[in-house]
Parts: C-alpha cells; structure tokens; sequence
C-alpha cells in the first residue's frame, strides 16, 4: 500500500525517536523495510507506522503534512486547509466496505493510547450507523459525533484516496473515492470544518480533482484558493 509520504533515513529515525545509525543497521538486518532507488535509504510512511505499532513503538510526529502552501503562511481564515496538514493525506488504504476503510484510516492516526485508538474507532462505527456520513459528490465526511480533545487538541483531517471507489450509502447514490477524517476538540471549530466542507463540494473542479487523485501540492493548492472565497 502506498503513502502519500516517502521518508528520508533521518525522518525515519526522528518518527521512531533512535539514531540514524540504528534505523540504518535495522533496515540491513531486514528488521525494517527500506528502498534505495538512488543509492540512499527512503521509507514508506504507512510502512513505518504499521512496523512501529506491531513492534511496540510510538511514531513521533513530524510537524505535518508538507503542502503547497506552508503551514506557518496558512491564513486563519482557511481553518480546514490548517486542519488537513495537521493531518496527512493517504493513498492506496486499504478497504472494500466503509467498516475496513476506517479501520485502516484510524490505524494511520497518531494517538497515545491504543484504547483511544479503539474507542475513536468505536465512535466513528456509531456515527456511521446513525446516518451515512457520505456526502455525496464521492466523498465521505466520517467523523465522531461528540468532538474530543482525546482525539485531537487542534483540529485535525486526514484524507484518504481510495484505489476503488467504494459503496458509502451515500446521499445522492453515488460511490465514495474519498474520504475526509475530521477530528476536533471542540464542537464550534467542528462544525467549523464541516462547514468549509460542504463549501469546497460545491466546487466541480475540486471535486474533479478528487475523483482523479491529482498530486497532493495541486490539491492543496485549490482547497486553500477555493478555501479563501468562502466568507
């Protein structure tokens, strides 16, 4: 499965909180995946996490997702873009139904406790038996129904891009290609993001570019364009 992001050795080594050294001679003993296409180690994020959650570890984040547009330059007035690079976007996540898919999207969120992992997971589960969260337009907005700072202290999307669209009973019939995790501290910046949401759907190119799974900094860039013209 792939991820949206390839890490350098040093990258790897800061997310697992060791030396360079020691990422370097467990990749050579086969106990950590590793690619050297140019003669240098790269990892797989996605790899890394699952390796780092059977073996015990806890990934140390590292300060988000890399966007066409800078966190630190992100205009306050664009809180859902904000929300996505404090999250990451996923491709190739594994799924045939909205049950596996969110099972695999919940085990790529960086939490400290497994049991948060379980109840976040739970939560989600209950939402979705409520009422769909598929949106129409292909795209799925799982999220808890109650927001938690357990789950995240700033709100947080994570976006995963599905190989196969999938059936979500969503609202308008239509198959789901992707699907935002949104998670929040509070219920104001929620509804915030879900309202920025419900905007950014009503863009046909964004929703284009969804469909077609165009490269991430293209991505970004039209969420923050479309983004900046709601008021």
């Amino acid at each position: 499965m792939a991820c949206a992001m390839a890490l350098t050795l040093d990258e790897a080594a800061t997310m697992l909180g060791v030396s360079s050294s020691t990422v370097q001679r467990w990749s050579r003993q086969g106990l950590l995946g590793a690619r050297m296409p140019t003669g240098e180690f790269t990892f797989d994020a996605h790899e890394l996490r699952r390796w780092a959650r059977n073996n015990g570890l806890t990934l140390k984040p590292l300060g988000g997702l890399k966007a066409a547009v800078p966190i630190k330059k992100v205009d306050p007035k664009l809180p859902f873009v904000a929300a996505l690079e404090r999250g990451a976007i996923f491709r190739g996540l594994p799924g045939q139904d909205p049950v596996a898919v969110l099972s695999a999207l919940v085990g790529e969120v960086p939490l400290t406790e497994n049991r948060d992992r379980v109840d976040l997971k739970s939560q989600l589960l209950r939402r979705e038996a409520m009422s769909t969260t598929g949106l129409g337009h292909g795209v799925a907005l799982p999220h808890p129904r109650t927001p938690s700072a357990r789950f995240a202290q700033e709100p947080r999307v994570f976006l995963a891009l599905l190989d196969q669209a999938i059936d979500w009973n969503a609202i308008d019939g239509e198959p789901v290609h992707s699907v935002f995790l949104l998670l929040s501290p509070d219920p104001t910046r929620h509804l915030t993001i879900l309202s920025r949401v419900a905007f950014l759907l009503r863009d046909a190119d964004f929703c284009s570019m969804l469909a077609r799974k165009v490269e991430d900094d293209v991505l970004l860039t039209k969420m923050a364009a479309t983004e900046a013209t709601c008021r």
